[in-house]
């Protein structure tokens, strides 16, 4: 057997023995604002096991939307209320709700933000869960829905806010309304809507496979470099046990980054989004 293919055959049974979800990412995905709670409230039936958190300003918006923890923040500011489309004031929410967001975020790696760009909660309170995510070491990847040109102060509000997103994320992708109206008049606005959804989704679920896959890989490579270096089992032996496996798996390692997803991933569904 050539050591490539020794290595390989190694690198199959280390997975066979630490996979089983206890070393993949431990998502939570977070919708912000009115927009947000309700995109993820919609997506349940497709992450099964991961946490669905809404926060927004807008009690009535949360009842309505479904997720495994609901989050109103700034109870004595707005009254349970919307922001009024001023930025300033779902930040100032955010603030004083801090320590309940980020009860949400510990013991996790990666973090999906979704939030509709445009209005003063979403466009607000994102970044700020974004920047708690960062705080705690987790990836974080940001997901905004910008309106319609047609709205064009919403629109440029929106764009203008976009950078701040970015700035606090790993990657941030935008969706735009404006590529629904290529759907033409047939198609109602509800179900152009439920596209977008769609849209989201499948973000989701591209970037976690692919961040699941090259987790375990690397996972197995470093756990190999360790043997190899420990002289625990060259690569001429004829293997090694399932003690060997846990020993090495239980053993100190240097911490990894998560991979990224390349930008050709993220665009490849027909320029609908664009990475920034």
């Amino acid at each position: 057997m050539s050591l490539a293919s020794e290595k390989t055959q190694m690198e199959n049974e280390i997975l066979n023995i630490i996979s089983g979800g206890m070393t993949e990412p431990r998502m939570v995905i977070i919708g912000c604002g009115g927009a947000g709670a309700s995109i993820v409230g919609r997506m349940g039936e497709h992450f099964r096991g991961v946490p669905r958190i809404a926060i927004n300003t807008d009690m009535t918006g949360l009842r309505l939307a479904e997720a495994d923890r609901k989050i109103c923040i700034g109870k004595g500011i707005t009254f349970k209320g919307d922001s009024g489309g001023f930025i300033e004031v779902a930040e100032k929410c955010a603030k004083l709700a801090q320590d309940d967001i980020r009860s949400c975020l510990i013991s996790k790696d990666v973090a999906f933000i979704v939030a509709g760009f445009g209005g003063g909660t979403g466009t607000g309170i994102a970044p700020m869960v974004a920047d708690m995510a960062k705080g705690l070491d987790m990836v974080t990847f940001g997901i905004c829905i910008l309106p319609f040109s047609a709205e064009s102060s919403r629109r440029e509000m929106a764009e203008d806010s976009v950078e701040k997103l970015r700035q606090v994320t790993d990657s941030t992708i935008t969706l735009d309304n404006d590529a629904l109206l290529k759907f033409g008049e047939d198609v109602k606005l509800d179900k152009a809507f439920r596209i977008m959804d769609k849209m989201v989704v499948k973000i989701i679920k591209d970037v976690t496979d692919t961040m699941g896959r090259s987790y375990m890989a690397a996972l197995a490579n470093e756990i190999i470099a360790y043997q190899s270096e420990m002289e625990l089992a060259p690569y001429g032996s004829a293997g090694f046990s399932d003690s060997d496996i846990a020993t090495m798996v239980n053993a100190p390692m240097t911490p990894m980054a998560y991979p990224q997803p390349s930008d050709q991933n993220l665009v490849e569904m027909g320029g609908l989004f664009q990475r920034f």
